[in-house]
């Protein structure tokens, strides 16, 4: 998110990021509320209790939800399927997806995620 939105938001605290990307329009939220995992493997979880995007997102004027991984896309669209027209899939950003670089994944999120009329 920093190099998409060229802001150090690491170096700042919880408030000054949420402050940063809220000024933004951008939310964050896991697709998963809860679930049991062995390990980090996408393929260990079990047990999903899906998180309630559509109450949360309710009267919000949402009109995008980018999903960090296939998993994440998974989950969203299988618990919640009207949700399906406004996700994105995008690479994850987790450092077991080796085969993507910071650069490569930069480029796709900032090209599929962000478009040029979101301001950023």
């Amino acid at each position: 998110m920093s190099a998409i939105l060229g802001e150090d938001l690491v170096a700042m605290d919880i408030a000054a990021r949420k402050k940063a990307l809220l000024a933004r329009h951008i939310a964050m939220y896991d697709s998963v509320e809860e679930c049991d995992i062995s390990g980090s493997s996408d393929s260990a979880i079990c047990n999903v209790v899906p998180a309630d995007i559509p109450a949360l997102i309710a009267d919000s004027g949402i009109e995008r939800i980018l999903c960090n991984g296939a998993a994440s896309y998974a989950y969203l669209t299988k618990y919640n399927p009207k949700l399906a027209p406004i996700a994105v899939r995008l690479p994850s950003t987790s450092p077991a997806n080796a085969a993507c670089s910071l650069d490569n994944l930069i480029c796709v999120w900032k090209r599929d995620g962000f478009k040029l009329t979101d301001g950023i």
